[in-house]
């Protein structure tokens, strides 16, 4: 029997990655005791919306309670829409069950894709990763 995400993590406490959790660019990451974490690079554009909606459904699982995800974009150059419709429907899947996706900003062609929709206000924004998992760690205490 294989170890799940949660118990494969290198000796910083975070999972460099894990057979079948991986896709183009794309990386589930947590800290040992808090929030998972999903670390994209590149381009995310259909190509990789499967992967990406597979990562964040493998980091949905082992979390209990209000679940809070956090999407590492700061290495992404280029976001399509088809990519920001799926990170609104899991924003949106979160917050029924009282969660919430905490989004790490990117480069500033794939922040235009945000900002031309008119999405931008439509998730929380952090400046690094370390920043997102404190507030969502903060969120999760608070039951938000």
């Amino acid at each position: 029997m294989t170890a799940s995400w949660v118990d494969r993590f290198d000796a910083t406490g975070f999972l460099a990655s894990a057979a079948g959790q991986t896709g183009p660019g794309l990386t589930l990451l947590g800290e040992r005791s808090t929030v998972p974490v999903v670390a994209a690079s590149g381009e995310l554009d259909l190509y990789s919306l499967l992967p990406l909606r597979d990562l964040l459904g493998n980091a949905l699982a082992p979390t209990q309670g209000a679940p809070q995800v956090v999407v590492d974009l700061s290495r992404v150059d280029l976001l399509d829409t088809e990519v920001l419709k799926e990170l609104l429907w899991w924003r949106n899947h979160l917050r029924r069950l009282d969660g919430e996706l905490w989004l790490v900003r990117s480069g500033r062609l794939a922040m235009r894709t945000f900002a031309v929709t008119g999405k931008r206000g439509a998730f929380n924004f952090s400046p690094h990763r370390k920043a997102a998992v404190e507030a969502a760690t903060r969120a999760a205490s608070r039951g938000i």
